[in-house]
């Protein structure tokens, strides 16, 4: 099984300590990867994407959505970093942003649901909830 991760795409200005970590990220409760986890910075999430959405309030030409659409099931790597308050951060790979480049998925406008499988840090490489189905979601009620 996994976890289910629903978060508005979002931009930091701030320099990210990894070449191949991009500005890009979602966010999820610390109670949901790091702490079953143990999870440390830099840790790397495998997962695929389930869908994309325009963001509540943004409205976007009908010709965009089979390209928003063609993301659905496509693999993606996050580089994680805990940020020790609300939330923490699951950083798309540089790798994982070219994909969402190319049709057009960019910060602030788009909710995206994924796919959390496995989580790999240092030597260890675990299945994220092997035996059931785990929802997070930092999306407020109301908003896609």
């Amino acid at each position: 099984m996994s976890l289910i991760l629903k978060s508005m795409l979002r931009y930091t200005d701030g320099k990210i300590q990894r070449r191949d970590a991009s500005n890009s990220y979602l966010q999820v409760s610390p109670d949901k990867l790091r702490g079953p986890y143990a999870l440390s910075v830099n840790a790397r999430v495998q997962g695929k994407i389930i869908e994309v959405n325009p963001a509540d309030g943004i409205s976007l030409d009908e010709s965009y959505v089979p390209m928003h659409s063609s993301l659905s099931g496509v693999e993606v790597e996050f580089i994680f970093y805990p940020a020790y308050n609300i939330k923490d951060y699951l950083f798309f790979s540089t790798k994982a942003q070219k994909k969402l480049n190319k049709v057009g998925v960019v910060p602030g406008q788009f909710v995206i649901t994924v796919e959390i499988s496995t989580v790999k840090d240092g030597l260890f490489s675990k299945k994220v909830y092997p035996m059931a189905k785990i929802f997070d979601s930092e999306v407020e009620a109301g908003e896609k």
